[in-house]
């Protein structure tokens, strides 16, 4: 609007502007933020005053740090604050100041991210003013199941040492991490949050094998709540293809059949996504339940009202094309293969033995409905895709995991459902990505999953990723963990930047850490 009306949109004038996080600028937001600073703009007072007195002048103020760029496919670029801000305005009238010291960590903490940011010399990038120290742990692990369990263990010893789970934060790179993380904290008794992403459990493509397991096992309580039912039902839709209006998605037959599962549900699998579609399906999928009934009872009535009028061949005429639209079938070669998929998927696990492990039979239905490749074709990001797919495979390693049969792992998730639900808000933990946490502090970090090609991400941004990591670290004021595997090849580059062990020899050290300086040298 501001490019359609050059700039002239009504709007109340402001004589001071603040924006934090600059560095998220894109062109969308300059092009704001140019107009806001603009004392001659027309405002709703009217320009009498403006023509007598002049405009007013505009301050402003703003604070952004470069290293904190990690949004460039939304547009954000550094050039915004270093070459296009303020180019407009007289150079006397804008005063640019550099981020002095940090007071939210320590001074051990500031030699790392100068380590990590710098040029490779031992110029200070990162200043610290505060005298008490932030005290880096680093942990070992084999496998990313072990990083789970260490993670854990960081936390039992953080609280017995007297440290507060409601001011601690696990910042994860990548969503399908949490997998292993939530499981971890559910069997350890400890409630958390989620930000910046969802629970694994409420995801798509978990929802979807969620409701295929529930079909198969004829046992739809191992998904409590009639909003998870909805949300099962609506990732199966989403799973099969189906191109049903919004309107229809949200209509009362799907809050109807999550409040009855047990009249509805079974319904929802054989009346609608294992039926082969029709016409008439086909045409009602662009409407909403209740405009489809309401069609379909007008249909009646002027059938009725034909006959009674005497006008019978027309009436049968209304009644032969309706029965056409309704038993001719119409799909695709998509829509056949995604359907028979699933009544195959449905039927292998009918199929197979009760003691058959869960992990077995969900790599089989993956690989039957063909996820991993379709998810290519439902999220055009790729990065989106792959994190679909890494979701896919984290589940089966839970249930691997377990060790246990379909439907036992069916109810212990209906478990961690329940214990979800019933979590206290006090003295919970925070789980997040990293553009979560950008722009909070906690009293403790902790970040796992430290090695080459998961951060950084494979494909990523190098440069972006180096700024996440450098966001992520810098979230800490007294308590920083870093898991790390134990094969020295496959540690992050970004951890061997941080330098820990020169970091802690020229301060102090801490208990944990000196236990790995040799290997992070």
């Amino acid at each position: 609007m501001l490019i359609e009306t050059q700039g002239r949109i009504r709007m109340p004038t402001y004589e001071f502007v603040a924006v934090d996080e600059l560095q998220d600028m894109n062109p969308a937001s300059y092009e704001v933020l140019k107009w806001l600073l603009d004392p001659s703009r027309e405002s709703v007072e009217g320009s009498i005053a403006a023509e007598i007195l002049g405009p007013k002048p505009v301050h402003f103020i703003g604070a952004g740090d470069f290293d904190q760029i990690i949004h460039g496919w939304a547009g954000s670029n550094i050039r915004f604050m270093k070459e296009c801000f303020g180019a407009e305005w007289p150079s006397s009238s804008v005063v640019r100041l550099t981020l002095s010291s940090t007071y939210r960590h320590g001074p051990i903490m500031a030699k790392m991210v100068s380590a990590l940011m710098g040029d490779g010399s031992d110029n200070e990038r990162v200043r610290s003013g505060r005298s008490h120290k932030t005290e880096v742990r680093v942990e070992r692990y084999t496998d990313h199941g072990a990083a789970a369990g260490k993670l854990v263990a960081a936390l039992a010893d953080f609280r017995k040492r007297g440290g507060r789970l409601d001011d601690t934060a696990i910042i994860l790179r990548s969503p399908y991490q949490s997998i292993l993380v939530e499981n971890a904290l559910f069997e350890a008794g400890l409630n958390w949050r989620i930000e910046g992403m969802e629970s694994y459990l409420m995801r798509p493509e978990v929802l979807a094998l969620r409701g295929i397991m529930a079909f198969a096992l004829d046992d739809l309580t191992t998904i409590p709540g009639d909003d998870k039912f909805s949300r099962v039902i609506s990732s199966l839709l989403l799973w099969q293809q189906f191109e049903w209006a919004p309107e229809r998605l949200q209509g009362k037959y799907l809050k109807d059949a999550a409040k009855d599962p047990g009249l509805n549900f079974q319904h929802f699998l054989q009346g609608v996504l294992l039926r082969p579609r029709t016409i008439y399906d086909r045409r009602v999928a662009r409407l909403s339940w209740e405009r489809q009934s309401m069609e379909e009872t007008a249909l009646l009535e002027r059938i009725q009202a034909l006959n009674r009028s005497g006008q019978t061949a027309e009436a049968e005429e209304l009644r032969r094309r309706s029965d056409y639209e309704s038993s001719t079938v119409e799909e695709t070669p998509e829509e056949r293969r995604n359907r028979l998929r699933l009544d195959e998927s449905v039927a292998l696990i009918r199929g197979a033995a009760p003691d058959a492990p869960a992990h077995v039979l969900l790599e089989q239905v993956v690989a039957t409905l063909d996820m991993k490749n379709k998810a290519r074709l439902l999220f055009v990001d790729p990065a989106m895709a792959r994190m679909v797919s890494q979701s896919l495979d984290g589940f089966v390693q839970s249930a691997k995991r377990r060790n246990c049969s379909l439907r036992e792992f069916a109810n212990w998730l209906k478990d961690v459902d329940i214990a979800l639900r019933k979590a206290r808000p006090m003295n919970t933990l925070l789980v997040c990505s990293v553009e979560a946490a950008k722009g909070q502090e906690f009293e403790a970090v902790l970040l796992p999953f430290l090695e080459a090609g998961v951060f950084p991400a494979r494909d990523a941004d190098p440069h972006e990723e180096r700024n996440r990591f450098y966001v992520a670290v810098t979230r800490v004021c007294d308590e920083l963990t870093l898991l790390v595997p134990e094969d020295e090849q496959r540690v992050s580059p970004y951890v061997k930047s941080l330098k820990v062990a020169r970091s802690l020899r020229e301060g102090a050290f801490s208990i944990a850490a000196v236990m790995t300086i040799e290997m992070l040298r």
